[in-house]
């Protein structure tokens, strides 16, 4: 059974394209034989004479019809390896983004650290604190090397990242109680806006071929800004407790993904 339609007055666009309005039938009335175009002429060939229904799904098909030619398929074609087998590879991180590590070498009850770009430059990420018994902050390395008690590394990226994992070495055993607890989020704003990794790990159990490593098993997504929040929100803190004045050099790693 042969259908014909008229290009200008039967496809409001005005336009055909073979390939398209195949498919566009065959989506609906699978029995089409095969399409010919003459000038603005269709000759549209089915098997048998259709039902009403299907011949008004048809009229529909051709008026609605763009005319524009199929989208050309982007999808980049299957891995195959010599067994059939199609190769899949698993995304890491944000298109873009790449591998980095934020290294800081600590001292307990010691002011500053060492965190620094391959020319010499300070990163300015690591931020150390000291405090006495009292929780009140110390300012004067000589003052804390008698009453510092709590040793905190802070570390504030200027910029979002993904974490990978936080690991803290020791090249020696130290030979009293040293505990350390880490935690990420917006310590500033109270125990409501951090989430704990290490509750209290005492480094005096920890042989110095050992390290603890805060491994969240997948990379997590820590965003710098807030709005309405002053803070940081991608920071990570460590927190020393330590005797008073004890002296134990650390180092602390941050694996993470950035731009």
């Amino acid at each position: 059974m042969i259908y014909n339609y008229d290009v200008t007055s039967d496809i409001a666009s005005g336009k055909v394209n073979i390939d398209r309005l195949m498919a566009e039938i065959q989506d609906h009335i699978p029995s089409i034989d095969m399409i010919n175009k003459n000038g603005i002429e269709l000759e549209l060939y089915f098997p048998a004479e259709l039902s009403l229904g299907d011949k008004s799904q048809l009229d529909a098909i051709l008026s609605s019809h763009s005319g524009d030619p199929i989208p050309e398929d982007t999808t980049p074609p299957l891995e195959i390896d010599d067994q059939g087998r199609q190769i899949v590879r698993r995304a890491t991180c944000q298109k873009g983004w790449h591998y980095s590590a934020i290294a800081a070498e600590v001292k307990s009850s010691t002011l500053g650290t060492y965190n620094k770009d391959y020319l010499g430059n300070d990163l300015n990420e690591v931020i150390i604190k000291l405090y006495d018994i009292n929780d009140v902050e110390i300012t004067d390395q000589t003052i804390a090397d008698t009453s510092c008690v709590k040793t905190v590394v802070t570390i504030a990226p200027d910029y979002d990242f993904e974490v990978i994992e936080g690991d803290l070495y020791q090249h020696t055993r130290p030979d009293e109680d040293i505990r350390v607890w880490t935690l990420a989020g917006i310590p500033q704003l109270g125990p409501n806006y951090v989430k704990v990794f290490a509750n209290g790990v005492n480094l005096r159990f920890m042989s110095p071929d050992d390290h603890i490593e805060s491994d969240g098993r997948s990379s997590k997504f820590m965003i710098k800004t807030i709005e309405g929040v002053s803070h940081n929100a991608n920071q990570f803190q460590f927190i020393i407790r330590h005797s008073a004045g004890y002296k134990h050099e650390l180092m602390i790693i941050l694996e993470l993904y950035k731009v």
